[in-house]
């Protein structure tokens, strides 16, 4: 397993809530950093987003470089990752019932 740093956050929102998360930055470049939930959870019930997406279905990450052991260890859900031969690094993000991709959103 690649070694990584760690880092704490915390915010107060517009609702005056102190948010906390934390942070894992692999060393390696290549590897996503991976981010904690806020505690306390401060989503509403029901989002509702002007382009309609609720949530990401998956991601699609180049199996190339990517380092499955610390992935596993962290205890993700791999059923959110697909990997794409002979590429490195987050390929797409495919949302929720959305025909929306990620590059459109950026662009």
């Amino acid at each position: 397993m690649s070694g990584f740093t760690t880092h704490f956050g915390k915010r107060t929102n517009i609702q005056k809530q102190r948010l906390t998360w934390h942070l894992i930055f692999p060393k390696d470049i290549e590897q996503p950093f991976i981010m904690s939930v806020y505690t306390p959870d401060p989503r509403p019930q029901v989002i509702s987003h002007p382009n309609k997406i609720a949530t990401v279905d998956y991601i699609v990450v180049g199996e190339e470089s990517i380092d499955m052991n610390l992935l596993k260890a962290l205890g993700l859900d791999l059923s959110k990752i697909r990997l794409l031969k002979g590429s490195k690094g987050i390929q797409s993000i495919v949302f929720k019932g959305s025909e929306i991709k990620i590059k459109d959103i950026l662009n």
